[in-house]
């Protein structure tokens, strides 16, 4: 690591590329860790809302979820396609349905 000093003060640092991958892995893996936290959290609130606005019992929920770990699990395989493969897209299908979750994120400010 380079320091850069503008007199006796630290004004930056420029990393090596060793040290920049180095930085990356633990990024990485405090992104793995923050969505393992979430992920639970944010499962059970979709479950909810599907038991809250549809009347699903627990085996109805048991299969939502076991279809939407499939569905998440295939988000997750889109990232390791070559760039020539046309992945499928839930929000693709849902904006062909008229639902644009976009637009409903920029009603609500969130973009």
């Amino acid at each position: 690591m380079y320091i850069r000093k503008l007199g006796k003060r630290i004004i930056g640092a420029d990393l090596t590329a060793a040290e920049k991958r180095a930085m990356d892995i633990e990024i990485g893996k405090a992104f793995a860790e923050y969505d393992r936290k979430n992920t639970t959290e944010i499962d059970a609130i979709v479950l909810l809302l599907v038991a809250k606005h549809f009347n699903a019992d627990a085996e109805k929920l048991k299969e939502v979820y076991d279809d939407f770990i499939s569905q998440m699990d295939a988000l997750v395989d889109r990232y390791e396609l070559e760039a020539g493969d046309n992945p499928w897209l839930c929000t693709e299908i849902l904006k062909g349905m008229g639902v644009d979750i976009d637009a409903w994120r920029r009603e609500r400010n969130l973009e």
